[in-house]
């Protein structure tokens, strides 16, 4: 394991402390936005094997999560056991989508005043 993935490793298991702390969810959207990291860089970054692990591990720890709120508090069943069944919540690292064709708006020359 190189110096990168320690440091990373590093992160994930204190963002999880501190969200267990705060009794929060750990998502991975979470994570991104504690690290300052952008969906491309998480997928560069999950290209090495051992922060692979570590992203699979904050998905273990989700869904261990979500696991103890249903069986535990009862509340939001159907919506916790709804977010468990969902097959792209977790690590499942995808290439943003493109965003395909975009229709520009001109508004240069609508008449005096016009206002969107």
């Amino acid at each position: 394991m190189n110096k990168k993935e320690r440091e990373f490793k590093e992160k994930v298991k204190n963002y999880i402390k501190k969200r267990e702390a705060e009794e929060r969810f750990p998502s991975l959207q979470g994570l991104l936005l504690e690290l300052d990291l952008s969906e491309a860089e998480i997928i560069e970054l999950a290209e090495s094997k051992e922060i692979k692990r570590e992203l699979n591990m904050l998905k273990l720890c989700r869904e261990d999560w979500l696991l103890n709120k249903l069986l535990c508090e009862g509340k939001n069943a159907s919506g916790i056991g709804h977010i468990l069944k969902l097959e792209e919540e977790g690590v499942i690292i995808k290439e943003p989508k493109s965003r395909g064709k975009v229709l520009h708006i001109i508004t240069h020359g609508l008449g005096e005043g016009a206002e969107l």
